[in-house]
């Protein structure tokens, strides 16, 4: 297991000496952005002088970003089938050796304040607040040096952020023709890769602080509560445009504890047209 310090911590900030332990954490991005992260950065704005050690996947290090003291890089297939809070298939063992490892490794130099991972045995995968529902904060803030990765590739910040993954693929291209046709500076994010660059071994950055990023910079996000991303966008406080949105608004009410604005349409233009109104 190798240690990936935070780059973007202050040198002036005192040397950490105690810490909590997060992770690790093998479940759904959705699991882990609604019902894990959260919960780190509450206790991390509570108990702002005990480190916080994180060990999730790179790709999702900037759920915690700027709130982390250490993030340690979990390898784990990413072709497997991510179920609430685990795996499909993944052993207790190897969770349980994944733990210790952890822990081992970490309270040799710190004076571990405590342990914090989703318990996966049995049915409890899926019980979903294993963590207080009330003490979670969504205020993610991307490593620094995400802004720069972005800084460096677009020349505006985009007005909208497109995520289109919810949809069907022959839905897909009229409603691009439509954005374009719009007059709104846009993102895709199924272009973003390219976009960007990415390079998947850098883990200074990460496909996941340039998202959280740019939506926090867009007006609206356009796509489909299908989607993470969108999901993503409602815990940011950016509107959503959702185009053919079947979930029903119970639904959608309870993955948008801040109650942010979603305007549902059948056509871009109607939402647009919306949204411009709000």
């Amino acid at each position: 297991m190798s240690i990936h310090p935070c780059l973007n911590v202050s040198t002036s900030k005192p040397r950490v000496k105690s810490c909590f332990l997060f992770g690790p954490f093998i479940g759904s991005l959705t699991y882990e952005m609604f019902q894990f992260a959260p919960y780190m950065i509450y206790l991390k704005k509570y108990k702002p002088l005990i480190g916080s050690v994180v060990f999730t996947r790179p790709s999702r290090f900037d759920l915690y970003g700027q709130y982390a003291d250490i993030l340690v890089p979990l390898r784990v297939r990413e072709d497997l089938e991510h179920e609430s809070f685990t795996i499909d298939g993944f052993q207790t063992s190897e969770y349980d050796l994944l733990k210790d490892g952890f822990r081992k490794q970490f309270k040799k130099k710190y004076n571990v304040k405590g342990r914090f991972c989703p318990n996966i045995e049995s049915f409890r995968f899926k019980l979903k607040w294993q963590f207080p529902r009330y003490l979670m904060d969504y205020g993610f803030m991307p490593r620094l040096s995400n802004q720069g990765l972005l800084s460096r590739k677009l020349r505006t910040n985009p007005e909208l952020f497109v995520d289109l993954s919810g949809l069907k693929n022959g839905q897909k291209q009229p409603v691009l023709k439509q954005i374009r046709e719009s007059g709104y500076s846009f993102v895709n994010c199924e272009n973003l890769n390219e976009t960007l660059d990415f390079d998947k071994n850098d883990l200074n950055v990460s496909l996941l602080g340039c998202v959280i990023l740019l939506l926090k910079g867009a007006q609206f996000t356009i796509g489909n509560l299908r989607s993470p991303i969108s999901h993503l966008s409602l815990l940011l406080g950016t509107p959503v445009i959702s185009i053919h949105e079947t979930l029903s608004k119970d639904s959608v009410n309870l993955m948008n504890p801040l109650n942010s604005r979603v305007i549902y349409c059948e056509d871009i233009e109607e939402g647009l047209q919306i949204a411009s109104n709000i």
